[in-house]
């Protein structure tokens, strides 16, 4: 058995699950040119089946496209254009998803909202970093149902997975969800930036908890992690200089302190392909995941109270207007 931490490289990690991998579907959202989600294409393109790539932007998605395609020309990678910020875009990226008519063996929800310092709206009047990382991967998430189900039984027995990148932000930045002004629209004076990023986290957390409940009697999977903190990629560029010292990550002057609390992109990103493909894992549905391993003693107690989690997915529903497609 394979022992996964804090600086396995995706690569690695996908070259050991390679047998896992082969002849899957897998679909990422956020892939952007150095992210997260642009690396797992790439340790995952020469072994997957296809490779959807799902993102706002379609010069940034073809950017990825011909990285992976120089390093892999073999491999099979399809575009979608999602904009999570907007539920028309998501319905209609949806629907181009279901109608490839293929199993999608993983789901991988890494798209994420940078951390605005004053509050943002999304299309349908959402605060930004909510309405993207949770009621935007909400609703995309229920409505490719249809696809998650075709990969059940499709391969060897192999269990379909959702996985969602969350973060440990939900418990450093006060991550309770604000359910009597959720948007901030009633006490806009008590926006923060911060306490923002941290409830859409615990939000990622509490789906998958729930999710993996409800999905299970249909033998599909779901995880939760923590990719560690990045400073590489467009999320760990919006902080200034000062937040980043106040938080203990690098120096006065900037300079990343090179320690475990901090990842390199290839490192980070091992974890969301593990939560994917690990074998180990198939009897830990719902499990939050932190360097590859299972680390529900990490999380707060504003993401592990089945009640909040009740009652967040009853108000998802409401706010993105239809019910979470799962079979009773």
């Amino acid at each position: 058995m394979t022992t996964w931490t804090g600086k396995t490289k995706a690569v690695d990690a996908a070259s050991a699950l390679q047998n896992e991998i082969r002849g899957k579907n897998v679909l990422v959202t956020g892939v952007s040119p150095n992210s997260l989600g642009a690396e797992t294409v790439r340790v995952l393109a020469p072994y997957a089946q296809s490779v959807i790539l799902a993102g706002r932007s379609q010069s940034k998605i073809d950017e990825t496209i011909a990285a992976v395609k120089a390093q892999t020309p073999t491999a099979s990678l399809k575009s979608v254009i999602l904009d999570l910020a907007s539920i028309e875009s998501i319905k209609q990226a949806a629907a181009e998803v279901n109608a490839l008519a293929i199993p999608i063996h993983a789901v991988i929800n890494n798209a994420a909202s940078a951390q605005h310092k004053t509050i943002v709206k999304t299309a349908d009047g959402f605060e930004a970093q909510f309405g993207i990382n949770h009621l935007g991967h909400f609703l995309f998430t229920s409505l490719i149902m249809p696809s998650v189900r075709r990969a059940v039984g499709s391969v060897d027995g192999f269990a379909p997975r959702i996985v969602a990148v969350a973060s440990a932000a939900h418990s450093s930045m006060r991550g309770a969800i604000r359910f009597d002004d959720l948007f901030f629209e009633k006490r806009p004076e008590e926006y923060d930036s911060q306490m923002a990023y941290a409830a859409s986290k615990t939000a990622n957390i509490q789906f998958v908890r729930l999710l993996a409940r409800k999905l299970a009697p249909e033998g599909i999977l779901a995880f939760s992690l923590h990719p560690g903190v990045i400073l590489e990629t467009g999320m760990g560029s919006v902080p200034t200089v000062e937040e980043l010292h106040g938080w203990g990550l690098v120096d006065k002057n900037g300079k990343p302190y090179r320690d475990d609390t901090l990842k390199t992109i290839e490192e980070g990103t091992s974890t969301q392909v593990i939560a994917a493909f690990d074998p180990n894992l198939k009897d830990r549905s719902g499990v939050y995941l932190l360097d590859g391993v299972p680390r529900d003693d990490l999380v707060a107690d504003c993401a592990s109270d089945d009640a909040v989690a009740e009652r967040l997915w009853v108000l998802s529903e409401k706010l993105v207007g239809q019910p979470f497609d799962v079979k009773s």
